[in-house]
């Protein structure tokens, strides 16, 4: 189902589903049945076949036994996809009797909504909390359910802001709506692992399948979508109502200034050390603060960003503005004070488990450390060979001049001088769009007469330089849209989406070749032909291989190349076609970029007829 198909339906069930909530839930119950129906038809049919092939084994013998293995074969594709497979959660068990006061609290929203029992609750190392149902006995479901709790989160909310995260969380289990939503997303998972496995594997028996399945997973996502996001602020509701709508948003507003400050400042500053030291010597669980270490600037920053933020059909999760809203609450900004933090709840468990995430953490970092610190260390003798030779010469050969830029910018953290190098890049060669676009980036908020030079090079390269439309007008659409210059970032919105479909038309149009195509010469020098033909002559499976140009409508000054090969030897096949198609793909062929490869044996064989036609075509022939 295409995005805009999409994005209509959901807007149109959600209309539905306020107009008509009764209605609209039976619709999709009874959609959801249907595919069970379905299965269960397959599953019937595929029985008696099998059941008929067994006994006519006596009469037919081989065709008989082939038959029932082919049937015996599609009842266990049909069985298998019937199993909805959960990844076992991981974590950190934690202990009732070491950590009273968080089990008390669960015990507590637990008996409030009359939610099923927890059979695991696991410490994580992520800054989130989350449930998770696992069928125990596949299809026949049994299902154990697991909270995962993040120390960091732990960390960064007061006790009450966390008992209003983990009612949400149990929102979605208590009796009613929650476990009918819970049916309805398992059901979801079910059909979508089965188009899956069904698209990895182009066996025999997706004919069963596939054409209901192209048609029922993506319908059943969009029918149910409403109702999955109905879901979400239900849990909010129920959160509300067990501590208060204040306290929820208060947990809301948290999460993005926490989770900003977690990825753009704590960790940045963690892996830093890296630069310096071979081994991590730092213990980031211990190190991690719930005081409030966040600037009131950065806090309205982060806060603004995420209230701007619309939501989308990516996720179930209304964006924050609309959850506040539905709660009737602003933003609202609380940090906890120094010691008042979650993350007392574990009581006597706490130093243990955070010396255990700190040396997880330590493990699974230390080759990645160790490798970027040699690589640190590389480029620090390489920036001072660099330096040196420029200050010998006044001057770099192109390419050492943008290494000795990227080295000032990442590894000194000189943005002075990696700037004043891709400025002179730039005025070097005003005929290249990558040094101006490099140098308009870096531009962007800094003083108004530098943001004004930035501005004025990508729109040159909307202008002038077709192949950068994409890559500028979503560079000046963002920073004009963080000016607040909303007019000018519409316009700027629609030149990139203009040049988008027609990227996307230009690569459809490349992506096959047709009988009505037309085609041409290849138009490559002596030269790139000369290394194609001695490449292909070490490809000992290569029997021919053919190269011309496809005419095409869309981008017509991008060469559209199609080469086509076939296999050598008495054994041609389909097969043995694709396989070396895929193995030419996986080589470094000396080919203009987007070049298509098709292979001559079945459906591609009448290309040969068509590129006999054309001079110098053929590139080796054996």
């Amino acid at each position: 189902m295409k995005e805009e198909k999409f994005a209509a339906m959901v807007e149109r069930l959600e209309r539905l589903a306020v107009a008509q909530p009764g209605g609209y839930r039976v619709r999709v119950v009874l959609l959801a049945m249907l595919g069970n129906a379905y299965l269960a038809t397959m599953v019937g049919l595929v029985l008696c076949g099998l059941l008929v092939s067994i006994v006519s084994i006596t009469r037919l013998h081989f065709v008989g036994a082939k038959l029932t293995l082919i049937m015996g074969y599609l009842l266990w594709r049909v069985i298998k996809a019937m199993r909805v497979s959960v990844p076992e959660p991981q974590g950190i068990p934690l202990d009732r009797r070491r950590s009273p006061e968080l089990f008390a609290m669960l015990d507590g929203l637990r008996s409030e909504l009359k939610a099923p029992a927890f059979h695991e609750v696991l410490l994580t190392d992520e800054f989130n909390a989350a449930v998770v149902q696992r069928p125990r006995l596949g299809a026949l479901g049994l299902w154990q359910n697991s909270l995962l709790i993040g120390l960091p989160l732990l960390k960064m909310l007061t006790p009450d802001q966390l008992r209003a995260v983990l009612a949400h969380e149990m929102g979605h289990l208590s009796r009613g709506d929650g476990r009918m939503s819970n049916w309805i997303y398992r059901q979801r998972v079910r059909w979508g692992q089965l188009l899956s496995e069904l698209e990895k594997d182009d066996g025999r028996g997706n004919w069963l399948f596939k054409p209901f399945l192209n048609w029922y997973a993506p319908y059943l996502n969009a029918y149910a979508f409403p109702l999955a996001r109905a879901n979400e602020y239900a849990a909010d509701a129920t959160a509300a109502r067990l501590t208060s709508p204040r306290l929820m948003a208060q947990a809301l507003s948290a999460l993005p200034v926490r989770g900003g400050y977690l990825s753009q400042e704590f960790w940045p500053q963690i892996h830093r050390e890296a630069d310096d030291t071979v081994e991590p010597r730092c213990r980031p669980y211990r190190q991690m603060s719930g005081a409030n270490v966040v600037g009131q600037e950065e806090v309205e920053r982060w806060l603004s960003v995420a209230l701007q933020e619309e939501t989308g059909l990516g996720d179930t999760h209304p964006c924050l503005r609309e959850r506040l809203e539905a709660l009737g609450e602003e933003a609202d900004w609380q940090p906890p004070k120094e010691g008042e933090t979650a993350e007392r709840l574990l009581g006597e468990a706490l130093p243990g488990l955070m010396d255990r995430l700190d040396d997880d953490w330590r493990r699974r970092i230390s080759d990645g450390w160790r490798e970027h610190y040699q690589t640190t260390s590389r480029n620090r003798a390489r920036q001072v060979e660099l330096e040196r030779q420029l200050a010998d010469t006044g001057t770099l050969e192109e390419r050492d001049m943008v290494d000795l830029a990227f080295l000032r910018e990442r590894t000194a953290k000189d943005e002075e001088g990696a700037l004043a190098l891709w400025r002179r890049l730039a005025d070097a060669s005003v005929d290249e769009p990558y040094f101006s676009y490099m140098l308009a980036m870096r531009l962007l908020d800094r003083s108004d007469e530098e943001t004004a030079e930035g501005e004025k090079r990508l729109a040159d390269l909307v202008s002038h330089h077709p192949d950068w439309i994409l890559r500028a007008a979503e560079a000046l659409r963002d920073h004009c849209w963080t000016e607040g210059r909303e007019d000018e970032a519409h316009e700027w919105h629609r030149q990139w989406s203009e040049r988008a479909e027609l990227e996307a038309l230009a690569e459809r149009e490349r992506e096959t070749v047709l009988l009505a195509d037309s085609f041409a010469p290849h138009g490559l020098s002596d030269e790139r032909v000369t290394a194609l033909r001695e490449f292909f002559s070490c490809v000992e499976e290569l029997g021919e291989a053919w190269l011309a140009a496809k005419e095409v409508r869309y981008l017509p000054e991008r060469p559209s190349l199609v080469l086509a090969v076939s296999v050598r030897g008495w054994w041609q096949r389909k097969r043995r076609g694709d396989e070396l198609v895929a193995g030419i793909l996986q080589r470094n062929v000396p080919l203009p970029a987007g070049t298509l490869v098709v292979s001559l044996e079945g459906g591609f064989s009448w290309v040969r007829r068509r590129f006999r036609k054309i001079p110098d075509t053929c590139l080796i022939k054996r």
